[in-house]
């Protein structure tokens, strides 16, 4: 019994790995697959409190949120891109639970305080 060659279709249908390459990129390359180029930035989920500037052309969103009936105030690292849209950065936000505020608050409070020289 022979081994299928590389260019002829397997029992799925799938052919060689330069066809799968391709075919691969047509995919990454359509709207909705996470390609900046092409396709529009999310819109903001939830009430806007503070856009906070930074560096790089980047900005600190700080957002009332909620999901599946829970609050949440998220906090998301946003990226202007080449375009001028703003994307939010993958991996670079976290998000609190409404019962967590007040603890980060105060704790906030007292960061700001320290780092003021006040304490």
């Amino acid at each position: 019994m022979s081994s299928p060659r590389r260019d002829a279709p397997d029992a799925e249908g799938l052919t060689s790995s330069a066809e799968l390459r391709a075919r691969l990129g047509a995919l990454q390359a359509a709207p909705g697959n996470g390609s900046e180029d092409a396709h529009e930035p999310p819109a903001e989920d939830g009430e806007v409190l503070a856009k906070i500037p930074r560096r790089g052309g980047e900005s600190l969103h700080v957002v009332l949120h909620t999901y599946r009936g829970k609050r949440f105030v998220r906090f998301q690292v946003w990226r202007e891109d080449k375009a001028g849209k703003w994307w939010p950065m993958r991996g670079v936000g976290f998000a609190l639970r409404s019962g967590e505020t007040a603890d980060v608050a105060a704790a906030m409070v007292e960061a700001a305080e320290r780092s003021a020289g006040r304490k």
